[in-house]
């Protein structure tokens, strides 16, 4: 996908809603067979920040925002801990070029295909998993540990670490910027932002 179709079609958001509802993403979704089809889509994983499920219960909430956010459908999740309760979700984003969806747990981080909804793989990371970016071209993932002293660098294809980044201590947020080498850091700890 070209960089304007990326920017003009893409556009991702993390965050939290209420502090407790859940982490979302915006994306715009355009058929390449007829643009007139494409309608711009919510993707809401769940639970959030806590993992209270009173709030949305467990998975990817998914709406359609040009018709006053009506609920579309659910995806099935995984991230459960060892006693088979889901863990709260950390971060989202989406890879345009891979239409592929990824949402983090403080354990581990779940690739969804967004042509079928299904679950292509779900992996666990040294040090737990955060809030995490996929670059622009959609091919490399930046999942910052659990608060611990640092990042991986992931394929965003098939989950492996690619290396690992250990800019400064309390790896927490990132963000990338709209060029291949702009990517921000940002920690629970010392100096604030690192760019990388």
């Amino acid at each position: 996908m070209a960089r304007r179709s990326f920017i003009q079609y893409s556009m991702v958001v993390a965050g939290a809603v209420l502090g407790v509802l859940a982490t979302f993403v915006f994306t715009s979704t355009v058929s390449a067979d007829d643009p007139a089809k494409s309608r711009r889509l919510l993707y809401v994983a769940v639970p959030g920040i806590r993992d209270y499920l009173q709030y949305g219960g467990h998975g990817v909430l998914v709406f359609d925002i040009d018709n006053g956010h009506k609920f579309v459908r659910r995806i099935q999740s995984a991230g459960m801990n060892e006693k088979g309760k889901p863990i709260n979700v950390k971060g989202i984003c989406v890879s345009v070029s891979l239409q592929r969806l990824y949402v983090s747990t403080i354990e581990s981080l779940i690739a969804f295909d967004l042509t079928n909804d299904l679950i292509v793989w779900e992996k666990k990371y040294d040090g737990g998993c955060d809030r995490m970016a996929v670059s622009p071209d959609g091919k490399t993932i930046y999942m910052p540990s659990f608060e611990k002293d640092h990042w991986h660098v992931l394929d965003a294809v098939s989950g492996n670490v690619i290396t690992r980044v250990e800019p400064q201590p309390g790896a927490h947020n990132t963000n990338y910027g709209a060029t291949q080498t702009d990517c921000e850091h940002r920690s629970t700890r010392g100096a604030g932002l690192d760019h990388v």
